[in-house]
């Protein structure tokens, strides 16, 4: 890896497990990296988003703020609200999240419910 990915990832706390991780590129992108994270040593890049500026859809919004409340990181929440496209996508995770605030639910465990309400085209 790249030593700006690495000091990234260190000033992070991640954890074992898919952690997220976001760095600006300019004054209006943002990368944000989805990481498998297994020691600051010994980390895998399994996934990365470009964001132009910081304004989410309504969607996305909402989505962002719940992840906010229940305590993942803003890059995480970033990375998992902007792949809600629509109203239907947005109630279902919503109805997820809203299930889930009481419960301690790892990163994988979220990604895979929110791949799994997600539609993503072909």
């Amino acid at each position: 890896m790249n030593e700006e990915l690495d000091e990234l990832v260190k000033n992070s706390n991640c954890v074992p497990g898919i952690n997220y991780v976001s760095d600006y590129l300019d004054e209006k992108t943002r990368i944000i990296y989805e990481i498998y994270f297994k020691n600051e040593k010994e980390y895998k890049v399994t996934g990365n988003w470009y964001t132009k500026g910081t304004k989410l859809d309504k969607y996305s919004k909402d989505i962002y703020d719940e992840l906010i409340n229940q305590g993942l990181c803003e890059s995480g929440a970033m990375f998992i609200a902007l792949d809600v496209k629509n109203k239907e996508e947005h109630d279902k995770m919503m109805e997820y999240l809203k299930s889930t605030r009481d419960k301690t639910v790892s990163y994988t465990e979220l990604w895979r419910e929110k791949n799994k309400i997600i539609k993503f085209d072909k």
